[in-house]
């Protein structure tokens, strides 16, 4: 994983971050962004919560005007 912030093009707060991880299939994309959902678990990977926090992420941001 990697991240990088800095003003934008528009001179507004720019945060990127990047995870070279396994990823998940863009099927099941959209659905971590609902609350209380998670991606699917492997067996080697204990359970992480109730699945909130992407989705409390995610409108934080649009409500900063952010995407």
């Amino acid at each position: 994983m990697s991240a990088r912030h800095g003003p934008d093009t528009a001179g507004r707060r720019a945060i990127t971050v990047r995870d070279s991880g396994p990823g998940v299939a863009e099927a099941g994309r959209e659905a971590l962004f609902s609350p209380f959902r998670q991606g699917a678990r492997e067996a080697h990977t204990r359970p992480a919560g109730a699945g909130a926090r992407l989705a409390l992420a995610r409108r934080l941001v649009e409500r900063m005007g952010g995407g």
